[in-house]
């Protein structure tokens, strides 16, 4: 049997967070990951048994190395164009509840958002795609990047094509990501998105399923994936999830205790892309990501790093011997 094979493509930053409770401004010491949204998705995909590339630009150097060896540690190929200049960081403040957590950008002149190099996208689909996936923090990061996003859409040939919103309110603001967004639509099958995304940011309405049906009409997209998150550090987290695909509404939570809530989308998506490929249920695959997500937020760093396989086994016993 084929294992099915996915293709994203993003930036992927260095990632400095405080150790839970101290603030950035006086921490002693600085925890450090790679981080890099579309990477993250990748590599829970990569976790739950399918084939993963990852397509970006990177530096020469320590840093880029780190970020090569963290892909292919979890199983991800990558394919990236060289580049003179820097990899991009980004800092977090674990704040725990009712503080909560936030995030800090140091990426202008990074490789990824000055990059133009069409041919890498077409040199990652040299290989047939089942899924590609691209999303609004890459058409943030400016017309390079957003070239990265579309051309991966454009180019997906007979693979399934998906979108997630991903809306960056320190990168880029509403006004400037809706036209943006709307503009690559109509090359998108699968829609991943908040309920805020759908409300607030495209204007479709407060009740989501029928925001997601204006989407289906509006811009011929198949599915909508409506995730949602709660709970703060140190608290049991809610995870849900809703998937709208024509008649069939789908509908999954997972509780868990958050650790660190970054990277809980990305697992989630990951997860959802991988079992959506393998069994074709849309029920099944809004239970993947939820719980994909809850087990997220309890490790440290941006990746679902658990190599589980099958998620229902990293459910068990407290302690396995």
């Amino acid at each position: 049997m084929t294992v099915p094979r996915l293709v994203t493509c993003g930036e992927a930053m260095i990632r400095l967070s405080t150790p839970t409770g101290h603030v950035l401004r006086n921490t002693p010491v600085l925890n450090v990951h790679v981080g890099g949204s579309e990477l993250n998705v990748a590599i829970a995909a990569a976790q739950l048994g399918i084939d993963a590339c990852w397509i970006s630009s990177l530096p020469e150097g320590p840093l880029g190395e780190r970020i090569v060896d963290h892909a292919r540690t979890f199983g991800v190929e990558v394919v990236a164009a060289p580049s003179n200049d820097r990899v991009g960081l980004y800092f977090v403040e674990i704040g725990p509840a009712p503080r909560g957590s936030e995030v800090h950008y140091d990426r202008q002149r990074s490789s990824f958002s000055t990059s133009t190099a069409d041919q890498i996208v077409e040199q990652a689909l040299e290989r047939p795609a089942d899924a590609v996936l691209a999303s609004g923090i890459t058409l943030a990061l400016g017309e390079g990047p957003a070239r990265f996003a579309t051309g991966l859409l454009e180019r997906a040939n007979t693979a399934l094509r998906l979108f997630e919103v991903n809306h960056r309110s320190k990168l880029w603001s509403a006004a400037e990501a809706r036209p943006a967004i709307e503009k690559v639509l109509p090359n998108v099958d699968v829609l991943i998105a908040s309920a805020h995304d759908l409300s607030g940011l495209l204007d479709l309405g407060d009740d989501m399923v029928a925001a997601a049906r204006r989407a289906q009409d509006r811009w011929g997209i198949r599915t909508v994936v409506v995730s949602g998150r709660s709970g703060g550090v140190g608290e049991v987290g809610v995870n849900e999830i809703t998937v709208i695909a024509g008649d069939v509404v789908a509908t999954a939570s997972a509780e868990g205790l958050v650790i660190d809530p970054v990277g809980a989308g990305d697992a989630s998506t990951g997860a959802y892309i991988a079992t959506w490929l393998r069994t074709g249920s849309h029920q099944a695959s809004a239970e993947q990501a939820v719980r994909a997500a809850a087990l997220k937020q309890t490790c440290a760093g941006d990746a679902l790093v658990l190599a589980v396989g099958s998620l229902g086994g990293a459910w068990g016993p407290r302690i396995r011997r």
